[in-house]
């Protein structure tokens, strides 16, 4: 018991009943839990105000990011290539291979903890990136931390539909990426989806940088590559899956694999890290006597960043259908409504590229775009248009990557952005 917050006779609290004691120590501790927690927070405050008056090191940037995905690593890798010092906070460690993109790589777990650890150092920048995860961000912008690069990997302000299943993203999710959106000193986004939000949402953002996923350079490519396979034709998929058990349109491989192994065209199937290999492959060999050359179907577990475009450039072509009907479903998915994917840009896609496989895609503008103004792909109408495609396309060369399609031109602008911020 504090006596100096609650002044009481000793005799009397003595005869007052134990509930009653109970009660008065809980509100007691909850007082001074408050007091400390405001205390703390001031102190935040004030540190991270401080901090931003201190001048900054050019050509030094902190990526932090509670998870690592092939973004992070193919920035960090084009970052340092120009010359800059790349220090990582992050909740996990690096690939073994991805390790020497950073100086210094710093695990921690939590906001408070992170926010210490990123005033130790005084960069040019701090690049925030996230995909459906707010709190960290949302947090450390909130504390004040600048100069704030926000890399919000799927803008969802104003993109998702309103009449979303389930209600997800949640009403708080969205708030939370709005206030990074409108806060962050500046944003690097991996698409123009923002252009969406900003019509439909009145969203406001600060500076911003298109910084598209990107390829590898053709050199680069040129040493990853591994010779093609020659018992067939290969397609293969690379991403996020369906729950394999629904009937939706996004529910599609099963399908796709039915009319490509009739087609006597092996089709592979490479989950995200997010998606259970072993459910869908349940599911899959439940299937395959169901079609008529079970043989040519293949789903494999998940690849780690590093070691994916070695593994696919043996295959022919890249699939990048969102539907049993190719295109967008508006009613089936929250995120993939016609203004949305005409805006986006899929990550799998410069996989693809950087392997040196041709592309079939969906009727997205910006991937048709892509995809054709360069040779690299085709935006099809079917899955039967995919098998004719493919046995027509099986022995074409495949283009050499162009320079605005890589990592390294936006790593570029990128770069400029983070002097700009430095100037201010």
């Amino acid at each position: 018991m504090d006596q100096q917050t609650i002044l009481i006779d000793q005799n009397d609290w003595q005869r007052t009943p134990a509930k009653v004691q109970q009660l008065i120590n809980f509100l007691v501790s909850e007082v001074n839990r408050v007091n400390s927690s405001f205390s703390s927070e001031l102190k935040r405050r004030l540190a991270t105000y401080q901090h931003a008056q201190l001048p900054r090191q050019e050509k030094q940037v902190v990526m932090i990011s509670p998870n690592l995905t092939a973004r992070q690593y193919k920035y960090a890798r084009a970052i340092t290539k120009l010359g800059w010092e790349v220090i990582l906070i992050s909740e996990v460690e690096p690939s073994v291979n991805n390790r020497n993109n950073f100086s210094q790589i710093i695990q921690s777990q939590d906001p408070v903890q992170t926010l210490e650890l990123a005033l130790k150092f005084r960069p040019s920048a701090y690049h925030l990136f996230t995909s459906w995860k707010f709190e960290l961000p949302a947090f450390l912008i909130a504390s004040g931390l600048k100069p704030v690069v926000f890399d919000d990997y799927d803008v969802m302000s104003g993109c998702v539909i309103e009449d979303r299943p389930d209600n997800y993203p949640s009403d708080e999710m969205l708030l939370m990426e709005r206030f990074c959106l409108e806060n962050a000193t500046a944003l690097s986004l991996r698409d123009a989806r923002i252009a969406v939000a900003k019509r439909r949402a009145n969203l406001k953002p600060n500076k911003l940088a298109l910084c598209l996923d990107g390829a590898c350079t053709e050199e680069e490519a040129r040493k990853l590559r591994q010779p093609k396979l020659t018992d067939g034709i290969h397609a293969v998929y690379v991403g996020n899956l369906c729950d394999p058990t629904s009937t939706r349109p996004r529910n599609f491989h099963f399908e796709l694999a039915r009319v490509l192994s009739n087609s006597s065209i092996h089709y592979h199937i490479y989950p995200s890290y997010m998606d259970d290999y072993h459910k869908y492959k349940a599911v899959m060999n439940q299937l395959a006597p169901r079609y008529s050359r079970p043989d040519l179907i293949h789903i494999h577990e998940t690849l780690p960043a590093d070691q994916l475009i070695p593994e696919i450039s043996k295959y022919h072509f890249g699939i990048d259908v969102i539907s049993t009907s190719v295109d967008r479903t508006p009613d089936d998915h929250p995120f993939y409504n016609f203004d949305n994917t005409d805006y986006g840009v899929d990550n799998k896609l410069f996989d693809y590229i950087s392997a040196g496989l041709f592309t079939f895609s969906h009727n997205s503008k910006t991937c048709k775009r892509i995809l054709e103004r360069y040779k690299l792909g085709l935006q099809v109408k079917s899955f039967d248009e995919i098998a004719q495609e493919a046995h027509r396309r099986y022995r074409e060369p495949f283009p050499e990557i162009p320079e605005v399609l890589t990592t390294d031109y936006w790593a570029r602008r990128l770069v400029k952005m983070y002097g700009e911020l430095l100037s201010e």
